[in-house]
Parts: structure tokens; sequence; C-alpha cells
């Protein structure tokens, strides 16, 4: 998934509420031979054999994910603004944190 966050030299961290999630191309599978299943990259999957055969260029927007648990998941009533991005921000932020006093803002 891009999420767009950015950090600045004082540390402020910035998330931009529009990002994307990024697909494989292929369904996971601990057993699979096949390295891309494991990939989400770009510049990678562009060059498997499955690209693009499920979403236009393997990327899918906070609300074309919401349109698919909506669909497929609709017991759950999952939200992706309300469930999935507060989390990533938690995520982001400790993240942050975790590294903050080895970070030498003035080296970056």
């Amino acid at each position: 998934m891009r999420v767009w966050a950015v950090v600045t030299d004082d540390y402020r961290i910035y998330f931009y509420k529009h990002g994307y999630l990024r697909t494989s191309s292929a369904e996971y599978n601990l057993k699979a031979k096949d390295t891309y299943v494991h990939l989400t990259n770009q510049c990678l999957q562009v060059k498997g054999e499955g690209y693009a055969q499920h979403e236009e260029g393997n990327t899918l927007s906070y609300d074309d994910l919401q349109r698919y648990l909506d669909e497929h998941y609709p017991q759950h009533k999952l939200n992706v603004e309300e469930l999935l991005l507060p989390r990533i921000k938690d995520i982001i932020i400790d993240t942050f944190l975790s590294v903050k006093k080895k970070m030498n803002a003035n080296n970056r």
C-alpha cells in the first residue's frame, strides 16, 4: 500500500489522504514457485505475465478498495477510512518513533 506521508526536518508528520494500493498479479501463496506472487513493486510486476489482469497497473485507490470490500465482504462492514487508514497512521508514527533518536536532521 502506498501511503503518502512526509516527515519534516522538525519531525512533524504529514499524512496525505489520497493514496493507493499496489497489488500483486497472482494470488499470494507461501508454496508458490512464482516469485512475482510475493512482489508488488511496479518495476518488477510490469515484467510478469499476469500484470494488470485484475486491475489496471496493479493499482487500487482507497475508493476502489472500499468498493471491493463492500462487494465481496459486506457482512464485515469494513471501512477503509475509518478502520484501515487510522491503523496505517499509527504504524507510520510507531515506525518513526522507533528510529527518531537515530535520525540526524542535519545530515539526512
